[in-house]
C-alpha cells in the first residue's frame, strides 16, 4: 500500500506539470483572414502569423525576410524574364504557384489592412504594424482576384488613445546602405480620437559600377503613411489610414 501511494503521488506531479507545459505553449492568436477575429488554432485555413514582437525579434525588415521564415512562401524583389526591371516588378509564390511576374495578374497578392496593394511589396515598411498574416490556399472568396494560391496580409496598429507613443528604428551597412524608420502615436482626444505617422527611407549606392559609369545596384525609398483612429463610443470605432 505504500509503495501505491508513492507512486501515485509521482503521477500526479507529472499529469500538472504536462498541463501547465501545455498552456504556456498554446497561447491564442488572434487573426483576421476571413474579416472577422478568430482563433489561430481554431481556423480552417493555413496561416502564418507573426506578430510584432516576432517581427522585433526576427528583425525583419520586409517581406523577402517574412519569405524566408514561411514554408511555402517565396518572394523575388524583381522579375526574372529579363523584360521588366526595377522592385514594383517583384514576384509572389506560394506552394510554388506563379502566373506572371506582372503584379495584376499575380497569383498572390498583399494587402494592408485587407485593401490591395498594387506593386511596390519591397518597399513595404514592417515598423507600423500589428501583425503580418499569410493566408495559403485560393482566398478569392474573401480577398477578390490575384488570390488564387493565396493572399499577405499586413495588420497594421492602432495609435494608443491614452498616451503618446514612439519608435526609432535605424541600420547601417556597407555601399552606402541605411534604413531609418520613425513611428509616432499622439492622442487628440483622451480615450476618444489619436493619430499616428510613420516616416521611412531606405538608400543603397549599389555594390557595382555599370559600363557607363553609372551605379549599379543603386536603390531608393521614401514613404510616410499617416493614421487618424477613435473609438466614439464602446460599440463604435473606425481607422482612417493614408500611405
Amino acid at each position: 500500500v505504500t509503495v501505491f501511494i508513492v507512486l501515485l503521488s509521482f503521477f500526479t506531479i507529472d499529469i500538472a506539470s504536462v498541463s501547465q507545459a501545455q498552456q504556456l505553449a498554446l497561447e491564442e492568436i488572434t487573426v483576421t483572414a476571413r474579416k472577422r477575429n478568430e482563433s489561430l488554432l481554431e481556423i480552417p485555413l493555413s496561416i502564418t502569423a507573426f506578430s510584432a514582437e516576432d517581427i522585433e525579434a526576427g528583425a525583419f525588415r520586409d517581406l523577402g525576410d517574412i519569405a524566408l521564415q514561411t514554408g511555402g512562401l517565396q518572394f523575388n524583389t524583381r522579375s526574372s524574364d529579363g523584360v521588366r526591371g526595377g522592385r514594383i516588378d517583384s514576384v509572389i509564390r506560394l506552394r510554388g504557384v506563379d502566373f506572371s511576374s506582372l503584379d495584376h495578374l499575380q497569383a498572390t497578392s498583399v494587402f494592408i489592412d485587407g485593401v490591395f496593394v498594387l506593386g511596390t511589396a519591397s518597399s513595404l515598411g514592417l515598423q507600423d504594424l500589428e501583425r503580418v498574416e499569410i493566408i495559403k490556399g485560393p482566398q478569392s472568396a474573401f480577398y477578390g482576384r490575384n488570390t488564387f494560391a493565396g493572399a499577405v496580409n499586413y495588420i497594421t496598429k492602432n495609435p494608443s488613445l491614452t498616451e503618446m507613443t514612439g519608435k526609432l528604428d535605424l541600420s547601417a551597412a556597407t555601399f552606402g546602405k541605411y534604413d531609418a524608420s520613425a513611428l509616432v502615436g499622439i492622442p487628440l482626444v483622451e480615450g476618444k480620437l489619436a493619430a499616428q505617422i510613420n516616416l521611412k527611407k531606405y538608400q543603397t549606392d549599389g555594390e557595382w559600377t555599370a559600363n557607363d559609369g553609372g551605379a549599379l545596384g543603386a536603390e531608393s525609398t521614401a514613404s510616410i503613411s499617416g493614421t487618424i483612429y477613435g473609438e466614439p463610443s464602446e460599440n463604435l470605432s473606425f481607422k482612417l489610414r493614408v500611405h
